[in-house]
Formats: C-alpha cells, sequence, structure tokens
C-alpha cells in the first residue's frame, strides 16, 4: 500500500443469502482527498462503507485503513474512523450537549478533552443553539448536524458519511457541503450519494458504483444456448439448478442445441 494511502480496497466482495451486495471492487482514496462513492440504490455503496468501519466483515478481498486490516485490526481501524450512517442511531431522551459528551467519552476522550471538543464540533456543525434540546424534538436537518459532530468529535483520521444531505432542505445542503469542503484541511473524507451534482460540487473525486449482479437469478427461461454464459452466475451445486432454472418452453429442455439464439440471449438472467 502506498505511504499516503488512507483506504486501500482489494478485490473486495460482500455475499449476503443469495445475492452479492458487492462484487470484487478495488480502489485506493489518499490521505486529504474527499471522495465520493456514486451510484443508484442498492449499488453496494453502504454496504462498502460499512465495512470499511468495521460493521460487519467481508466475504472475501482486502480492506486497509490508514494502513490497518479492517478485519485482523480493528480496534486500531475504529480508532481512527468516524462514520456517519444514512440513518443516524441517536438517543432521543438525550440532550444534544450530553449525548456528544456521552459519545467522546465511549471513543476514548478524557473530560478535559470531551468538553473542549464537544464545543468544538457544535460549533463546526451550527448546533450550539440548540444543545440543550433534547434529540428527540429536533428536525430532521439538526439530526443529521448531531450525526455529523459525532462522527467528527474524536478528530478521526478517515471521515465516512453515508448519504450526508438526506431529508435536509436546500439550506442546510449548502451548510453541511461547506463543512466537507473545510474537513478535508485535516480528515480525509468519503461520502455515498446517488446524487450527482452533489458529488460534483462537494468531492475532488468520484467513485462510480454499478449495481451488482444478483444470484441466483430469479425463475426465467435458459435456453441451452445461453447456457453457459448463465451458469457462470448459477450456484456450484446441480440441485439447485433447478430451483432458479426451468426448460425453454419451445425445446423443454435443458441442453437442447435447435433453441433459437436470439430468443435464449433475451431470456438469461442478469
Amino acid at each position: 500500500m502506498e505511504d499516503n494511502a488512507m483506504i486501500a480496497v482489494t478485490d473486495l466482495t460482500k455475499c449476503y443469502a443469495g445475492r452479492t451486495a458487492v462484487a470484487g471492487i478495488s480502489f485506493t482514496v489518499a490521505r486529504g482527498e474527499i471522495v465520493g462513492l456514486l451510484g443508484p440504490n442498492g449499488a453496494g455503496k453502504s454496504t462498502t462503507m460499512r465495512i470499511l468501519s468495521c460493521f460487519m466483515p467481508a466475504t472475501s478481498g482486502t480492506v486497509r485503513v490508514a494502513g490497518f486490516d479492517v478485519f485482523y485490526q480493528s480496534k486500531e481501524v475504529r480508532r481512527r474512523i468516524g462514520y456517519m450512517p444514512e440513518n443516524n442511531p441517536l438517543y432521543p431522551e438525550m440532550r444534544v450537549r450530553e449525548y456528544l459528551k456521552f459519545r467522546a467519552r465511549l471513543k476514548g476522550l478524557d473530560r478535559r478533552r470531551s468538553r473542549e471538543r464537544v464545543t468544538t464540533v457544535m460549533e463546526q456543525c451550527g448546533l450550539t443553539e440548540v444543545g440543550r434540546r433534547i434529540i428527540g424534538q429536533l428536525s430532521k436537518g439538526y439530526k443529521q448536524r448531531v450525526g455529523l459532530a459525532d462522527a467528527l468529535v474524536h478528530e478521526p483520521e478517515l471521515i465516512i458519511l453515508d448519504e450526508p444531505t438526506l431529508g435536509l432542505d436546500p439550506h442546510q445542503i449548502r451548510a453541511v457541503r461547506q463543512l466537507i469542503k473545510s474537513l478535508a484541511q485535516k480528515h480525509t473524507v468519503l461520502i455515498s450519494t446517488h446524487i450527482l451534482p452533489e458529488a460534483e460540487m462537494t468531492c475532488n473525486r468520484l467513485l462510480s458504483c454499478t449495481t451488482a449482479r444478483f444470484w441466483p437469478p430469479t425463475r426465467r427461461t435458459i435456453c441451452s444456448s445461453s447456457w453457459r454464459a448463465a451458469a457462470r452466475s448459477l450456484p456450484k451445486s446441480p440441485r439447485r439448478w433447478r430451483s432458479c432454472v426451468r426448460p425453454c418452453r419451445k425445446c423443454r429442455a435443458l441442453n437442447n442445441s435447435t433453441c433459437p439464439p436470439a430468443k435464449a440471449n433475451s431470456n438469461v438472467a442478469r
């Protein structure tokens, strides 16, 4: 891995029961960059971020953050990242300042340092006026700011933001964009979004994600002329093939060479 690389991902794959969410992706992110993961819903952006943040393990491949492996050295990785998921898991019964102090202490800051950092991030995220308010009574925009302040409170080297402007009004979106740009002076930022203009205005570099291939395919007709191509995405067990594939209506067989190629190609499960 390069010395200036904050993130190095090689052949990352994540499979769930019956489908592949991330299929063999590789990329690197240098220190001080603002990089965006751009792609449609279901493309694997959130899954990739959860693996980077040690929230879940990968099926295969290697992921390193600041030189540490996310699987074998997860504690070292967690000390160096701040993660804001798409849906902030906030405590609605706590007050803003109280919650941020609690989170700072959980992340290893002492009493004096936690007070200083909470005051700093509240000013950065525009939470000074609502510091005494209960989180459950805040608007969606302020809850997003609390989640962002939580990700920043321990001064992480890498900040991972999953849809940081989700549910915000235009004024709040502009404020969050400016805040993210200012973070690049001291931090590396990885953002996921499906909005191209937002990514272009915020990020230095974009990584495009396409929808992962689902397997096993849904029950569709697969003719023998396209069997080889379709079989690559099928399970290895022959018994499971039968549950995914049925014969062509015309030839009524999986090994009949008379299937019309044009019809076969149009019916391949993708």
